[in-house]
């Protein structure tokens, strides 16, 4: 079995994976008031730069998911290479058409492959999690069903976390009105988002202080260590909040030196939502194999 991978760029691949022979990334983009667009991306510099050019936005810039012709070329590199079969992992159908829209064009374009697409119900670090799992699966010579059966294991265990700061991004966004946005701004609250069974974001909890925040991220991850020993990554994706986490990230780590965390940028077309300042948190089960 020779496998293509498709994921998309919410996916937030290190340079590694990114540019891994058998990974293809599709990538989604930012449009912003003006009429400029410009492409999805985990350049450290430009994302920076976004976040900190959120502020002054009195209209938030929306995003669109890939173009069905965006798989063209890669379908036709795929059979180019002579793979007999595509694994494709795309952010949460609860919040976008990518999924609906890569499954279609790949099932079309692809049908003498053996397609294979997988919901992530969520984003980000999760779907790269997704991915390297998936590489280690077909390494160690899993059929594709029994491949496609843990990842959608993975997808219902694993949970994602949103800690939300800007309330700004919240209001603009139309999740709060002026009144939530005040009274939340000025009191410190952060509302806890999660991807549902649904793969849909909804409220969590609300947490007053960062103190609180982070001791309420550590409790999750010890509940979740209880109940998958040796079995979870943990990986932070923030808004450009970095300093916030890292001395919570090192925490961790010297209290669990047998866990690996990933940490990095929410790319752009999540930052679009989550806003400056946003601290996310992911628990990424491992599968047995």
């Amino acid at each position: 079995m020779k496998v293509a991978y498709v994921i998309d760029s919410s996916a937030g691949l290190s340079h590694e994976l990114a540019n891994h022979p058998d990974v293809y990334t599709v990538t989604l983009k930012i449009n912003l008031p003006d009429g400029q667009t410009f492409d999805d991306t985990t350049d450290n510099d430009t994302m920076k730069l976004f976040y900190n050019s959120l502020a002054d936005r009195k209209i938030l810039p929306s995003t669109s998911q890939p173009e069905p012709s965006d798989y063209v070329e890669i379908v036709e590199d795929i059979k180019k290479k002579d793979y007999d079969t595509i694994i494709g992992i795309f952010i949460s159908s609860g919040i976008s058409g990518t999924m609906q829209t890569a499954h279609q064009a790949l099932t079309n374009l692809a049908s003498d492959l053996d397609v294979r697409i997988i919901d992530s119900k969520g984003t980000s670090y999760l779907m790269e999690d997704m991915l390297i799992q998936a590489m280690k699966m077909v390494e160690a010579g899993l059929d594709i069903d029994t491949i496609g059966e843990k990842l959608k294991w993975v997808v219902d265990k694993s949970v994602i976390y949103v800690a939300i700061e800007d309330y700004e991004t919240l209001k603009k966004g139309g999740r709060v009105n002026s009144f939530e946005s005040f009274f939340g701004s000025n009191l410190n609250i952060y509302p806890i988002l999660y991807f549902n069974d649904e793969g849909k974001i909804t409220t969590f909890e609300k947490i007053r202080g960062q103190k609180r925040l982070l001791r309420r991220f550590k409790q999750i991850v010890e509940e979740a260590l209880a109940e998958y020993p040796g079995k979870i990554k943990i990986a932070f994706a923030h808004g450009d909040a970095w300093d916030e986490l890292k001395p919570f990230s090192d925490e961790l780590q010297a209290e669990h030196p047998e866990i690996t965390i990933r940490h990095g940028y929410l790319t752009p077309v999540l930052g679009s939502h989550g806003g400056k300042g946003a601290k996310g948190m992911g628990i990424l089960v491992q599968a047995t194999f």
